[in-house]
């Protein structure tokens, strides 16, 4: 049986082929059939696909090895499999899994059965016995996110002090100074190409062709300007990045070898994020598990908040849809100058 999480292309057209026996090729209808089920083959961004696949394959692999069946999943192997995702993982060192992971893993699950065109238990909404055991998890593992450490101005200098002069520094140091400066996302930030930058007088606007909440693909701009001190400049960083690396054309931020050798292809979003927490731990700004690609953009947040930014316009730079995550950041800065404020000694 072929992999339904990876349909052979064109497959939804093949099938809609397939049932226009009662339509001839003239008729308008037919072409529309063809147009849906076309549309109905781009649904999903890759991104997406990418994580269902990948979260499939963890499933399959633990029915597998307890002689389980995946497709069909039946309802006390899915009951099993998230309490499973519940326990702290003995001697690895792993904490359970958090209840957002638990539900994504759920939707995949769900989304490769209906692919398959399979009776699907992965429904929360439709099965008590999986939404009430996921219930149970909450409420004993907490709902509530850790936050990841927000780097901000001190701690990005901190980092750039630790910095050397060779190629891979000196694309260290754009990447830092530009994820924080842009609040992009890791997988935005990877994506950027020298064709996105149109640079200006006041520094460089920044095309997003298609982002996490703009999976429709209008794109968005994100604005950069020149910094106040050449050190912590994230326009001059970039091109001295560009300059040293040769970049003139396809991606941006790439892989660097050893000995200096820039790769041709860009690097990966888990990529920037592994650089992101190897040089916050050698700045000696906490320990691993604190610090993510995420910390760039929380660290703008929290550093625009601090200094008087409104709501809004944060929100149009990092495109929040939502001002939840970024109040939670802003309330965190409004806490730190209650404190500081505190410490003055009048």
């Amino acid at each position: 049986m072929p992999d339904p999480i990876n349909p052979a292309p064109g497959a939804l057209i093949a099938a809609a082929k397939t049932n226009l026996s009662s339509l001839q090729p003239e008729d308008p209808l037919y072409q529309t059939v063809l147009d849906a089920a076309e549309f109905a083959d781009n649904a999903k961004a890759a991104a997406t696909l990418k994580a269902y696949a990948s979260d499939w394959a963890i499933f399959k692999r633990w029915c597998d090895d307890r002689g389980l069946c995946s497709l069909p999943a039946d309802e006390a192997t899915l009951v099993l499999y998230i309490t499973d995702m519940a326990k702290p993982k003995d001697g690895s060192g792993l904490d359970p899994f958090a209840p957002a992971t638990i539900r994504r893993r759920l939707t995949a699950i769900s989304q490769v059965h209906i692919i398959a065109r399979q009776p699907s238990h992965a429904r929360i909404s439709t099965n008590p016995a999986l939404k009430a055991t996921l219930q149970g998890i909450c409420r004993k593992l907490s709902t509530r996110q850790k936050m990841k450490t927000a780097i901000v101005r001190e701690g990005i200098v901190r980092i750039l002090d630790g910095l050397d002069d060779d190629v891979r520094s000196i694309r260290d140091r754009a990447l830092i100074l530009v994820g924080f400066a842009t609040a992009l996302r890791r997988s935005e930030l990877a994506a950027v190409e020298v064709n996105h930058l149109k640079w200006n007088n006041d520094g460089v606007t920044i095309f997003l062709p298609k982002s996490k909440t703009d999976q429709i693909g209008e794109g968005r701009e994100v604005e950069m300007i020149y910094g106040m001190r050449p050190d912590t400049c994230p326009i001059r960083a970039l091109q001295a990045w560009l300059k040293s690396a040769g970049v003139t054309s396809g991606m941006v931020f790439r892989k660097v070898y050893k000995g200096g050798k820039v790769s041709s292809r860009g690097m990966s979003p888990g990529s920037i994020a592994v650089i992101v927490k190897k040089l916050a731990v050698g700045a000696h700004l906490g320990t691993p598990d604190e610090f993510a690609g995420h910390s760039l953009r929380a660290g703008y947040v929290t550093q625009a908040a601090s200094n008087g930014a409104a709501l809004d316009e944060i929100m149009k730079q990092t495109g929040h849809q939502s001002v939840a995550m970024v109040y939670r950041y802003s309330r965190a800065a409004s806490r730190a100058r209650k404190a500081a404020a505190a410490k003055l000694g009048l």
